[in-house]
């Protein structure tokens, strides 16, 4: 298997997990976000955090395939 399918295979492998993951994270932040005593700006901010694990799955899975393909 050349080096740049190895790339994205691992990419792809990290795309599937981040998403396996994401349900538990979206289900662990709203019971976060419905703990009282939580300002609303805090509520706010905890109801980001899915949002940068996207991001940061996607991020990392582009990176992989960038790096095998010769990107700078």
């Amino acid at each position: 298997m050349s080096a740049q399918m190895k790339g994205i295979l691992s990419a792809t492998i990290v795309l599937i997990v981040f998403l396996a993951l994401l349900p538990t994270i979206v289900t662990s932040v709203s019971t976060a976000a419905g703990t009282t005593g939580l300002s609303a700006s805090a509520i706010a901010i905890v109801n980001l955090i899915p949002l940068v694990v996207v991001a940061g799955g996607i991020f990392l899975a582009t990176k992989i395939a960038w790096d095998k393909f010769g990107g700078n």
